[in-house]
């Protein structure tokens, strides 16, 4: 009797002992699982990371060179405005001296006919005279 109660009691204990190797079984396989999906996860995220600092990168290098435009064109906008100013002293200069020139013209227009006149009156005095 005890031995049959023995018997009964190691194949109870035998199936729950296989039944929690079943488990342990499953439950490894989950864990083999999981820890598969979160080095995927990793994988993935350290990629994302990697991807995202090539871009800024990029961007930074971008904005560098940008920047760099940006100062050769306020430098090249301060040179013409320098050009422009100095060209626009040169049209009041020009300016100026025209101005002057057609004073000159007109004074010496003027002398000019004054003379014309004075020679007239001669050349008239002269016929009448004769």
């Amino acid at each position: 009797r005890d031995t049959k109660r023995l018997r009964a009691r190691m194949a109870e204990l035998e199936a729950a002992f296989k039944e929690l190797q079943a488990q342990e079984q499953s439950l490894q396989r989950q864990k083999d699982s999981a820890e598969s999906r979160a080095n995927d996860m990793e994988s993935r995220q350290k990629l994302k990371v990697e991807s995202a600092e090539r871009e800024k990168a990029v961007w930074r290098q971008r904005k560098a060179t940008v920047e760099k435009e940006n100062a050769n064109l306020q430098q090249q906008a301060l040179k013409l405005e320098e050009e422009a100013k100095a060209l626009e002293k040169t049209i009041c200069d020009i300016a100026a001296t025209d101005a002057a020139e057609a004073i000159q013209i007109k004074e010496e227009s003027a002398k000019v006919e004054a003379e014309v006149r004075a020679y007239n009156r001669r050349v008239l005095a002269a016929i009448a005279a004769d």
